[in-house]
């Protein structure tokens, strides 16, 4: 019985300093990210797995990393997404699809890009905007949006923010402030999963304890 409430608390602590070692590198990701705004390089926000990759609502795999790429410091011209997919799926799932998505200002846990056909994309003049790279794998696979998808994710807030018309003097300085967001919005997210991550081993290593002690 020592050996097994041993292994059940080095199990909690092994959760517990992963979970801290995750959230430290996104709040570092997330910083750096804040730091890059004024610059003219790619934006990269590590994610190492805590989110989902929804494709069509279901689960495939996992998120890794996003990275956002600029025409100029401050207007985002392509997102990489890149994920990790389980052995048991193949490459060819995503090869078979136009991969799209209609809404990317937020990304969190319920965040899904579509396996589209070509009947569904039919007259939207489908625009290219980045990719989905495979994670171990030498496949990437080209991520299309309408353009008034790629508008809504470069001008957002130049466009509809009342703070922004308010106290921004141009559109560029708007569209910093959406990538602050967008920063922050992924972030949170990813801190939201890691929580509930370790909540859910946390209410199974109680119910082993409970275990243990009605045996004992």
């Amino acid at each position: 019985m020592r050996k097994y409430w041993l292994k059940v608390a080095l199990g909690a602590f092994a959760i517990f300093a992963v979970g801290m070692i995750v959230k430290s590198l996104i709040d570092k990701g997330r910083s750096s990210v804040h730091d890059m705004v004024d610059g003219s390089g790619p934006i990269s926000i590590p994610l190492l797995g805590i989110m989902p990759f929804n494709l069509d609502g279901t689960r495939l795999g996992s998120i890794h990393r996003v990275t956002v790429f600029r025409s100029d410091p401050k207007t985002p011209s392509r997102l990489d997404v890149v994920v990790q997919l389980p052995d048991s799926i193949a490459s060819a799932r995503l090869a078979s699809c136009i991969l799209t998505a209609d809404d990317l200002q937020k990304f969190n846990s319920r965040t899904s890009f579509r396996c589209a056909t070509a009947s569904d994309t039919a007259n939207k003049s489908l625009v290219p905007f980045g990719a989905i790279l495979v994670r171990g794998r030498p496949d990437s696979f080209p991520l299309l949006l309408t353009p008034e998808t790629v508008r809504d994710f470069t001008e957002r807030h130049a466009s509809s923010s009342p703070r922004g018309r308010r106290d921004r003097t141009t559109p560029a300085d708007a569209r910093a402030d959406s990538l602050r967001e967008l920063a922050d919005s992924i972030s949170q997210a990813a801190d939201a999963r890691a929580d509930s991550i370790t909540l859910a081993v946390d209410q199974q290593t109680d119910r082993a304890g409970a275990t243990a002690r009605h045996l004992a």
